[in-house]
């Protein structure tokens, strides 16, 4: 592994990667003019060298602290950094990975019926039927949706808790309480919680969860956990059976603006896909 930085031609601006296999991952970073680089915090990106079709999988590592004349240095080489629990949790995560490709059926049908065992093995069930949950389906406009709901609530002086996917660069980006990231300390907790339990209780008729089914269930334990006023779930895609429709007393219902988008899955009509998307309605 090596780390290239490269101050390039653009004032105040520096390219930082981290290079594995020949394969390079960079990151373009502003910083004032009068930064200097004796104090810059940045994430390193390494490839968890595991390949699901032609997705790469990337995880942050320990964070690098960029010392002159230290950590970057001239022959490209880099100090070993230790795994942390972070790195083992992004493997664990990286491993729920299916190779299920869009339109396929399942290997496991009743997703929800497992859904529903998971969150009680978890001893969730309870738990989310006290939780105040909006939550909100659509073609477009679901994401921008929940963080305006988000943030006007918050405003208010409610404690809010927002689950949204996909992630950019941190998974953690999909968990936010009060308009910030979940703490990576929190986020552990939560996640070894989760992870430990479901993994002892697994069988083969009740495998580990898939990602997304898994990240749903560790959102409702971070809520539950954080104990939020309010906690605005975004629907991963459809309603009907999608994980987050594991809520049984949703607060308010959203659906945004419909169009054509998977439709090998719900349908090759707006009444069929409007169907999949009216799911999520309790009454």
């Amino acid at each position: 592994m090596r780390m290239i930085a490269n101050f390039s031609m653009y004032p105040n601006t520096v390219m930082i990667g981290v290079s594995h296999s020949n394969r390079s991952h960079f990151k373009s970073t502003q910083f004032p003019a009068y930064t200097t680089f004796d104090n810059v915090i940045l994430p390193a990106y390494t490839n968890i060298n595991n390949v699901i079709g032609r997705r790469f999988v990337h995880k942050t590592s320990s964070e690098v602290l960029l010392e002159r004349g230290s950590n970057v240095v001239s022959n490209g080489q880099l100090p070993n950094f230790p795994s942390s629990s972070y790195e083992a949790a992004m493997e664990k995560l990286s491993s729920l990975i299916t190779r299920q490709r869009r339109g396929e059926k399942p290997p496991l049908p009743n997703k929800l019926g497992r859904m529903s065992m998971y969150l009680k093995i978890l001893g969730l069930e309870e738990d989310m039927n006290r939780l105040k949950i909006i939550h909100v389906a659509g073609t477009k406009g679901k994401g921008s949706t929940c963080i305006f709901c988000e943030a006007i609530l918050r405003e208010c002086g409610f404690r809010t808790g927002v689950f949204t996917s996909p992630h950019l660069i941190d998974v953690r980006e999909r968990f936010r309480i009060d308009g910030i990231d979940i703490s990576e300390d929190k986020f552990l907790e939560c996640f070894w919680d989760c992870w430990n339990q479901l993994e002892e209780k697994a069988t083969e008729q009740l495998p580990m969860p898939p990602l997304f089914q898994f990240l749903t269930i560790l959102s409702f334990k971070i809520f539950t956990s954080e104990q939020v006023d309010a906690a605005i779930i975004e629907v991963g895609l459809g309603g009907t059976e999608d994980s987050t429709n594991a809520i049984k007393e949703p607060t308010v219902c959203g659906i945004t603006s419909l169009g054509m988008d998977h439709t090998e899955i719900l349908g090759d009509t707006l009444g069929q896909i409007a169907s999949h998307k009216a799911g999520i309605f309790k009454i």
